[in-house]
């Protein structure tokens, strides 16, 4: 996005932070629907979510990966990972691929998106409507 033509809002959503945090938010609801299934011990993952890195953290530690392994979710797995420590950390991108994670994420933060211009057109359409009963008699 070019940063002087996106609302502040919208331009948060596809930011950095928020592209890791929503990755995260992803495998972590990855690894409890495999828990739910029975395909994930429930003892290993139940802490996951707490021992999950900032996304500060993963920004800073997976642009370092990403040089190593030259793929940008593989680095983002691994640093989660190592953040979590092991054994709890291997189910983490249990079962999944990376356009999984990217595209789970991708329509997630569309539906944010869409959230967010259907808040602006309300908006716009009262300012108009407001705008068009003000000047309802003049030629």
């Amino acid at each position: 996005m070019i940063p002087r033509y996106a609302p502040k809002g919208m331009a948060e959503l596809f930011s950095d932070e928020a592209r890791f945090a929503m990755w995260l938010k992803v495998e972590l609801l990855a690894t409890d629907g495999w828990v739910e299934v029975g395909d994930v011990p429930a003892e290993r993952c139940r802490h996951l979510p707490g021992k999950a890195p900032v996304v500060d953290a993963l920004r800073g530690g997976g642009g370092c990966a990403e040089r190593i392994t030259d793929h940008d979710v593989a680095a983002f797995v691994d640093v989660v990972q190592s953040a979590i420590g092991e054994p709890d950390g291997s189910w983490i991108h249990y079962g999944l691929t990376s356009s999984d994670v990217v595209d789970t994420a991708l329509c997630a933060t569309l539906v944010q998106a869409s959230d967010l211009l259907i808040t602006a057109s309300s908006e716009l359409v009262g300012v108009l409507k407001a705008r068009a009963l003000e000047c309802i008699d003049i030629p």
